[in-house]
């Protein structure tokens, strides 16, 4: 059985669900803090990152959930 979807909506959906897990990967917050000099102040990067990343999700994950689920479920037919 093949989906009637447009072919942008799975990539686009792990893209988009990619980059907003990457804001949060303790790897890149490490990284990020030796590069700019502030070592050690790792877990102050991480307390301030998730309202950013909500907000992210808000404005950028919740609309492409809301398009794939209407895709998924028949209306974009």
């Amino acid at each position: 059985m093949e989906l009637d979807i447009p072919q942008w909506t799975i990539p686009d959906s792990q893209m988009t669900g990619g980059a907003v897990g990457n804001a949060i990967s303790p790897s890149n917050v490490v990284l990020s803090t030796g590069t700019v000099g502030i070592v050690g102040e790792e877990g102050g990067v991480l307390w301030i990152t998730p309202p950013w990343v909500a907000l992210v999700f808000v404005f950028v994950g919740l609309p492409m959930v809301g398009v794939s689920g209407y895709i998924f479920i028949g209306g974009g037919t």
